[in-house]
């Protein structure tokens, strides 16, 4: 049996791909090279989540913090190598702050507990790495949670 091509490799991949670098203008090779504290805005603001200052943040609604933390899937992007310091914080602030609301249903004590332990543990994970991912990944049990407070 032959073997199956990478996709990747296909002639019109690679078509693809050069037509895309012919179209590619200076301005966005010199984007592609930003560094610092532009890179990580730009980060940020891939998530809806730059600039939030702190009054904005606490003006977000349950929903908001979901949309976008979860639905952005902004949470798991600072999670790959290397996790990026600034979206984790930003994360672990959106969900204090998601620990201090009122849930639609359910008990509230026990909606902050669980968003308390979420925060927590996106914060060991800050500063842990890689040994805190278990907790984390508990802690994200998006089911768990919405049967009770949804």
């Amino acid at each position: 049996m032959p073997p199956v091509p990478d996709l990747a490799e296909t002639p019109s991949a690679v078509a693809q791909t050069e037509a895309d670098q012919m179209v590619a203008s200076p301005s966005d090779h010199a984007n592609a090279n930003a560094t610092g504290q532009a890179m990580i805005e730009s980060g940020l603001a891939t998530y809806g989540l730059s600039p939030l200052t702190s009054e904005q943040i606490e003006s977000l609604s349950i929903g908001d913090v979901m949309q976008r933390v979860h639905e952005s899937k902004a949470y798991r992007e600072w999670l790959k190598p290397p996790v990026d310091p600034d979206l984790g914080r930003l994360v672990v602030r959106m969900y204090r702050h998601l620990a201090s609301q009122v849930p639609p249903k359910g008990d509230p004590l026990d909606f902050q507990t669980r968003a308390g332990e979420l925060a927590d543990a996106a914060e060991a994970v800050l500063q842990q790495g890689d040994e805190a991912l278990p907790r984390f990944r508990r802690a994200v049990n998006c089911n768990s949670c919405h049967a009770r407070h949804r």
